[in-house]
């Protein structure tokens, strides 16, 4: 977490500390009941920092707290800027605000704990290669940033922490500016902020821009690759006087092992002038990367069949071309081809790339081969002698490997053309060549390829399936954009890589899948080539527009004739710029070009205009309001009310996982206009959609956003509620009866009588009397204006509780009988034929069960709603038990059912398990099944099922 605040009147140039005025240290208390603080990370004359356990829910987070000094108004002002950037500002590479409060007169907020080390993070980093992916990723964060509007201001290494994935993320933005946040903090002739790292026009307070974060920068990279600052003055003046009057020495001079082209840009980030630097985060990312792509070493999956058709031309001593079109890989499949060629005891040699006659055949063949008299050799002469040392190579088994075949000399490719007969040659070329020998195309990546990339379960949770399916949108599985896309993905820590594959987690294949963290905030620039401003424009808006990038759209956006248009799509594909994806839609091969094009306005303007292209139901429509507006009252409230169609929308359809990304998306978006009854309408389709899935981590994510101190009566009374239901997923129990009980009545009568579903659930953790209590009592607790609800809810509650009673048929029944022409959701019914399956199961009518669960299944069909599909799987389990003497271990799907967090499957899974290993006769894993068999029903409250768990540990 943060190390320090700055002290803006310290003339160090490093994060003065200082102590805690007065009250001492708050380590030991706790805020708000909630909130446990622990060490203290961070000290400034601001503020203090402390590392802090939110225990308001079963799964407890670490969190980071920043608690003022004192209120002195100076500070609060500092806070609640600093409360209303991160507010607005949830995006990848910012510190993630949570909570904010008042504990004793003091102000304090919470976000998000990085466990990180300040830039460049831990170890040692004294070489650019190390140093590049953290500075590539932090240059994508600050292009979000000042995307938005927004300049950091106090960017140095305390304020930038980078994890052990090697993510940084920026912190402390109590001296942030933006349009949004009204007026600047700065009086003129003052400065703030640590001396050392402030560009030079801030030092005299001046108005400083987007270029004064890029200095910086700037300061910082020098520092990590030289281990010095610039500009080590003793005190403020000096400093100031050193930046404004002199050129710090260059870095390669410092450190000559820093490329020169990264030393010439250090030095243009710290020019005085802020126009002498680069202008924006952008062009220094196209600096960075020059012709590369950002592709790193990658795991290399073989669909084409490459292997196969290099071993037969090496038996054969024959030769091909590798072809794919742009973004195959076919540099990286001659890589893969060296690798099979020194595995099968072959000398590999390569071309490189030249201009100069045969320069491109000087790592090929040695001076020795070509003869020493080559002053004496006509060209003609000379070419021979070369082709004739070529061919002996190639006739001895040398295999001779021509990457980017268009960048060899003209003259070596003729020689290399005249002798590819005599042996093995493999080219990568652009095209197929006329006359060429056989091609081998790398074909495009499937979903299933795509699957294999990426860790995690697709039984019950669909992670591989889903986040294959999210990168073959983006990316058409063309192989350098896949991994260029994971490489972002990476980098802002949606997805992270372990042992040659990538984990990703379903929230972050769910905000994916809505819009948000799209192709344009998440895929860097590449070098701009020498484009039309037509041509600019047009990729500009093909790569905002992902995915509606039609040729019609792409007209009505830029307001050019069709014909043109289509005129222009083929020059850039010519280029190698775009690509076409399947469906007609057009895919940017440079993205983040309108950042570097268009204005802020302008592109406010292209995402209005994208909005009003996009067809009502697309998620992403969302994301382009919310980036469109900026003061427009009337967009605002559209925004706003497309936030809750949208959840709603993606409710109704049971995507909830998706609906909850959008809420997500879109209350932040609402709280940073202060829009409270929007924020309730929000926070109400979101609790909907948290009952549709009836997971306890959605439960405790929701109340997380509600935060300890909810505005409105209205929230207060959600959040209850909400803490109602976390306890009743948690085990329930009496004491959640009695909690449910105390629940104030929400005002809407649709909301507020899913208490009585809680009071149902929480009762079947208790004894069976008093769960025939409590159902016989519901008629005298539920309104009378809901009367016609509770009467369709006591048919599957009275089935549920005869399936208790033993009675297993009437159960079942009473189920199909609740059914019939009932409108439900799906998850509703398939929760109703999953009862119904144990209900035949245990009268033994084994045909009826399997019946029951394939409609579960036709109900769902393509819904993700991992507790459902979970509880099928778990049936199934049963039921194979059941018919069969022996059963094969399913280590799988137990832990499955731990990640789920659902108690009441994982019991009786365990149970299962573990009868199946005591059948096996392998006593020790069945003991350990019903060992923590046992202790989930003994933590649920449930002392039936855990005695006959730690029946079958003590027989084991």
């Amino acid at each position: 977490m943060p190390a320090g605040e700055p002290d803006p009147e310290s003339s160090s140039g490093r994060a003065a500390f200082v102590p805690l005025s007065g009250g001492g240290s708050w380590s030991g208390r706790e805020l708000l009941g909630r909130y446990r603080l622990g060490e203290c990370v961070g000290s400034g004359g601001f503020g203090e920092v402390y590392r802090a356990i939110d225990s308001a829910f079963s799964s407890e987070r670490t969190v980071a707290v920043k608690v003022l000094h004192s209120a002195l108004p100076g500070n609060v002002d500092r806070l609640e800027r600093e409360i209303a950037a991160l507010r607005q500002l949830n995006l990848p590479g910012v510190v993630h605000f949570i909570d904010s409060g008042v504990h004793e007169e003091t102000p304090f907020f919470v976000m998000e704990f990085v466990e990180g080390a300040p830039f460049p993070g831990a170890g040692e980093f004294r070489t650019w290669e190390s140093l590049e992916p953290i500075v590539v990723a932090l240059l994508e964060a600050l292009s979000r940033l000042h995307q938005r509007g927004y300049v950091h201001r106090d960017l140095k290494p305390q304020n930038v922490l980078v994890d052990r994935r090697g993510v940084p993320v920026i912190l402390d933005f109590g001296l942030a500016w933006s349009p949004e946040l009204g007026e600047r903090m700065t009086e003129t002739g003052r400065f703030i902020g640590t001396p050392a790292y402030l560009a030079p026009e801030q030092h005299g307070g001046s108005v400083v821009e987007r270029r004064a974060d890029l200095y910086s920068l700037g300061v910082m990279i020098y520092e990590a690759l030289s281990g010095h600052l610039p500009f080590p003055g003793l005190d403020l003046m000096e400093i100031a006087l050193l930046k404004s009057s002199t050129t710090p020495e260059l870095l390669h001079r410092k450190n000559p092992a820093v490329p020169p082209r990264i030393s010439d840009l250090v030095g243009r980030l710290l020019s005085a002038s802020p126009l002498a630097r680069p202008e924006d985060a952008v062009e220094v990312l196209s600096i960075i990367r020059g012709e590369r792509t950002s592709v790193t070493h990658h795991t290399w999956i073989d669909n084409s069949g490459l292997e196969a058709r290099f071993m037969r031309a090496l038996d054969a001593r024959s030769s091909f071309d590798l072809y794919g079109g742009p973004g195959s890989g076919p540099s990286r499949a001659l890589e893969e081809c060296a690798r099979f060629g020194e595995a099968s005891g072959r000398e590999v040699c390569h071309t490189v790339a030249a201009d100069s006659p045969f320069a491109s055949l000087e790592t090929v063949l040695s001076d020795d081969s070509v003869g020493s008299s080559g002053a004496h050799l006509s060209f003609a002469e000379k070419s021979d002698e070369i082709a004739r040392a070529l061919r002996s190579k190639l006739t001895a088994g040398v295999v001779l490997l021509v990457d980017d075949h268009h960048k060899v000399d003209r003259w070596s490719q003729n020689v290399i053309e005249s002798v590819r007969d005599h042996g093995s040659v493999v080219r990568a070329v652009l095209a197929p060549l006329e006359g060429s020998p056989e091609v081998h195309s790398l074909v495009p990546l499937t979903k299933e390829d795509l699957r294999a990339l990426f860790l995690g379960f697709d039984r019950v949770f669909h992670i591989p399936e889903d986040a294959a399916e999210q990168l073959y949108l983006r990316t058409d599985g063309v192989p350098e954009l896949v991994y260029e896309e994971l490489a972002a993905w990476e980098r802002v820590g949606a997805a992270e890589r372990e042992d040659g594959r990538w984990r990703i987690s379903r929230e972050s294949i769910d905000q994916l899948s809505v819009g948000f963290e799209t192709q344009a905030s998440l895929r860097v620039s590449r070098l701009r080539h020498r484009l039309s401003r037509e041509e600019e424009d047009l990729l500009a808006w093909i790569d905002l527009a992902f995915p509606h990038a039609r040729v019609e759209t792409l007209a009505a956006l830029t307001e050019l004739e069709l014909w043109r248009v289509e005129a222009l799509l083929t020059q850039l594909s010519e280029k190698n710029l775009v690509r076409r994806s399947s469906g007609e839609t057009f895919g940017a091969l440079v993205t983040g070009l309108s950042a570097q094009v268009w204005t802020r306005d302008q592109i406010r303007s292209a995402h209005r205009k994208l909005a009003e292209q996009i067809p009502l139901g697309s998620a992403n429509r969302l994301f382009h309001l919310i980036e469109a507006q900026s003061g427009d009252q009337a967009l605002a409230d559209e925004a706003t009310r497309e936030v809750a169609s949208c959840g709603k929308r993606l409710f109704d359809q049971g995507r909830f996982h998706e609906a909850i990304a959008a809420l997500s998306k879109g209350l932040q978006f609402v709280r940073s206009l202060g829009r409270d009854d929007d924020e309730l309408a929000i926070f109400e389709i979101w609790i909907s959609s948290a009952w549709g899935t009836m997971e306890l981590g959605v439960f405790e994510h929701l109340r997380r956003e509600l935060g300890s101190e909810p505005g409105s009566e209205e929230l207060q009374i959600l959040a209850l509620h909400t803490d109602a239901w976390i306890s009743v997923l948690s085990g329930g129990g009496e004491a959640v009866i009695e909690q449910i009980h105390a629940l104030p009545r929400y005002p809407k009568e649709e909301l507020d009588r899913r208490r009585w579903t809680a009071l149902v659930i929480a009762s079947r953790t208790l004894p069976l009397e008093r769960e025939t209590e409590i159902i016989e009592s519901l008629p005298r607790l539920v309104p009378a204006s809901s009367r016609e609800w509770l009467d369709s809810q006591l048919p599957l509650w009275r089935g549920r509780w005869l399936y208790r009673l033993g009675k297993f048929a009437e159960s079942a029944t009473e189920y199909e009988a609740a059914l019939v022409g009932r409108e439900s959701t799906s998850e509703v019914r398939a929760t109703a034929w999953v009862n119904i399956a144990y209900a035949w199961l245990e009268e033994g009518e084994f045909g009826r069960c399997r019946e029951s669960i394939s409609r579960v299944f036709s109900e769902l069909e393509e819904r993700r709603n991992p507790l459902l599909e979970l509880r099928c799987e778990a049936f199934l389990r049963h039921l194979d038990y059941s018919e069969e003497a022996h059963l094969d271990p399913d280590p799988e799907l137990v832990q499955v059912a731990r990640e789920a967090r659902s108690s009441s499957v994982l019991g009786p899974l365990l149970l299962t398990e573990g009868a199946a290993h005591w059948r096996r006769g392998d006593l020790v894993e069945a003991a350990r099944c019903a060992e923590e068999a046992a202790e989930v029903w003994e933590k649920m409250q449930l002392q039936l099922p855990a005695a006959v768990a730690r029946a079958l540990f003590q027989n084991c």
